[in-house]
């Protein structure tokens, strides 16, 4: 069984090295796929002073504060 792609999907990584921890984070952009995302029990880490931020992007990390 194969599965084909009906859209094309973009991404942009970056792994930089610090001398110091910061927080582990995915951020992608709200759409379909982060509803069902929603319904496996991710939680989207929203914002309250950035409202029109968290409606449109989509952010997971294990630690949310």
């Amino acid at each position: 069984m194969e599965f084909i792609a009906k859209e094309t999907i973009r991404s942009t990584m970056i792994s930089i090295d610090l001398p110091f921890n910061i927080p582990t984070f995915t951020v992608d952009k709200e759409g379909l796929l982060e509803k069902f995302y929603a319904i496996a029990g991710r939680k989207d880490i929203n914002f309250e002073n950035h409202p029109d931020f968290s409606k449109r992007f989509y952010l997971v990390g294990k630690r949310p504060e």
